[in-house]
């Protein structure tokens, strides 16, 4: 875990020097477990805090938001107590992750002073405190009664206690003993830092050299370690891949993006996901069922055949039969054929041709039943492989695409006003710089064919799957970004895995949507193919 005590003490240090002196502007709150700060020294700084159990941290951030939740109870009063006010000192406590930031305001009587904010990022215990001089606690994030748990109490009127740390040594200054395990020795050493610590202290370097190349850092590194992102102030020698190096404002922000981006894909396409697969699975459930009526129904010539044989050679016969053999003088061939006895030949002549008739319906109803569900699943295993291409943005557009066609709930809001969306496709660049764009879903398929692409430019799709639409964004272009497109055509498609695919290429003028159809379905003429062997293209 990159977010340990040692990362957390030069953090802070480095937090300091970016607030100690500024004023605190606004609060928002961001999400339910993110609270923004707008900080002004000499310019605005966005202090961003996370308190999410699993992922919190801080950060200087450079996004800008637009959006914020209403303000609950807990920020209105830090926004009662600290805005306007002056930060003083920013302070870590112990070796813990927790963060004390000292504001210099006014009370109702316009007297000076000072309001303290405790930060915890401590796991399951993450919270946010604000306490007056007295260090007795005005209110909190979440609140800890007397008899929730015997640590400490978390509540108005209390005095604050920081969470009690085990007894361990200071790494900055106290020496290694080289029996026992430094995470165990020390406060503030993860378990991921330990490994990078043993690793060069055994290629032959000093255990406080390595700590005071965290302690004067500014920059975060980021890397896989053992197939989990990971970050610290310095490189992890110890891992094979190459780290990405940023400032360690940026650094946090973008892998705590990462981090949070793919936990909201997670839980995003896990709801996805399982309406489609439930979907698909009823679908080819009902498709068995209708090619075995489909099978049965098409035997109706035979009603048709009974009732020209009883016209034909029958009428004599008296009524009160249950079956009568007939010989079908064209065939040579004898055929019985059941009767109901309480009917007259002529009767049973006309529920035969009733039968045909029926049956003649059936089939085609079956048959359209038959192509409406074929149609109905290849649209769903199509947004189940969108799914793979989409980031967060594009599987909500994609939900979005869903809730619209009932396939998901849409959950209750308020009276809000929905913003007009731009369904933005990827964007790539051919070998000679020419732009071609392509929807990863429906959605943006839809916007980048009808909205954004010109008459005069150049319309891409795999032939006879599903997949993206691929737009050339010129008439004039040449061999390799014509197969680049090709290639990007059936590789988003159902024939990714598939060799020499056909991929069809015309004027956006040539492309018609289908009346009544899916989201992206269209109709092309005056093509062209290619074919082309899918490939994983590279994102320039």
């Amino acid at each position: 875990m990159g977010f340990d005590g040692l990362f957390f003490r030069r953090a802070t240090k480095l937090l300091e020097s970016e607030l100690v002196g500024g004023r605190l502007n606004r609060i928002h709150q961001i999400s339910n477990q993110e609270y923004l700060f707008n900080i002004y020294k000499g310019e605005t700084k966005a202090f961003l805090v996370s308190v999410h159990p699993n992922y919190a941290h801080f950060t200087i951030s450079s996004d800008k938001w637009s959006d914020f939740l209403y303000p609950g109870h807990f920020v209105s009063l830090l926004r009662k107590h600290l805005e306007d006010g002056k930060i003083e000192e920013v302070t870590q406590i112990g070796f813990d992750r927790i963060l004390e930031i000292k504001f210099q305001t006014k009370n109702d009587i316009n007297e000076i002073v000072y309001k303290n904010l405790i930060i915890e990022l401590t796991g399951k215990f993450t919270n946010l405190i604000l306490i007056n001089e007295d260090r007795r606690i005005i209110d909190a994030l979440r609140r800890v009664p007397p008899l929730e748990q015997t640590i400490r109490t978390v509540q108005p009127g209390a005095m604050y206690y920081p969470l009690p740390l085990d007894e361990k040594k200071d790494p900055l200054i106290d020496k290694v003993d080289s029996t026992y395990s430094l995470s165990k020795q020390f406060h503030g050493i993860s378990a991921s830092l330990e490994n990078e610590l043993i690793y060069r202290m055994n290629n032959g370097e000093n255990f406080h050299s390595i700590i005071n190349e965290i302690k004067v850092s500014n920059k975060v590194y980021l890397f896989n370690n053992k197939g989990k992102k990971d970050y610290h102030f310095i490189p992890f020698l110890h891992v094979s891949e190459e780290s990405k190096v940023y400032p360690w404002d940026e650094g946090l922000s973008v892998y705590y993006k990462e981090i949070i981006n793919e936990q909201k894909r997670h839980l995003l396409t896990h709801e996805i996901e399982k309406t489609l697969k439930r979907d698909i699975k009823h679908n080819k459930q009902k498709l068995i069922k209708l090619e075995d009526e489909y099978r049965k129904a098409t035997n109706y010539d035979k009603n048709r055949y009974y009732g020209d044989l009883l016209f034909t050679y029958a009428m004599d016969f008296d009524k009160g039969e249950s079956n009568i053999t007939i010989l079908d003088q064209e065939t040579n061939n004898e055929v019985t054929i059941p009767l109901n006895p309480l009917l007259s030949i002529s009767e049973n002549a006309n529920k035969y041709y009733q039968k045909y008739q029926k049956g003649k319906t059936a089939v085609i109803m079956i048959k359209e039943q038959i192509d409406k569900t074929i149609t109905e699943i290849d649209y769903l295993e199509h947004i189940l492989l969108q799914i793979e291409d989409n980031d967060v943005e594009g599987i909500n557009q994609i939900k979005e695409e869903l809730i619209e066609n009932k396939y998901l709930k849409a959950k209750l809001q308020t009276n809000k006003k929905k913003k007009k969306t731009k369904y933005l496709p990827d964007t790539y660049y051919s070998p000679t710089g020419i732009k071609i764009s392509v929807g990863k879903n429906n959605l943006q398929n839809e916007y980048l064919t009808f909205t954004l692409a010109k008459q005069n430019e150049i319309f891409l799709h795999v032939k006879d799957y599903s997949g993206s639409h691929v737009v050339i964004h010129n008439d004039d272009f040449d061999e390799p970004t014509l197969r680049m497109a090709a290639n990007l055509a059936a590789y988003y498609s159902k024939a990714r895995f598939s060799s020499s695919v056909p991929v069809n290429y015309t004027y956006i003028k040539n492309v018609k949507k289908l009346k009544n159809a899916k989201p992206g379905k269209v109709t092309i003429k005056n093509y062209k193919t290619i074919y082309i062997d899918p490939s994983e293209p590279n994102k320039n």
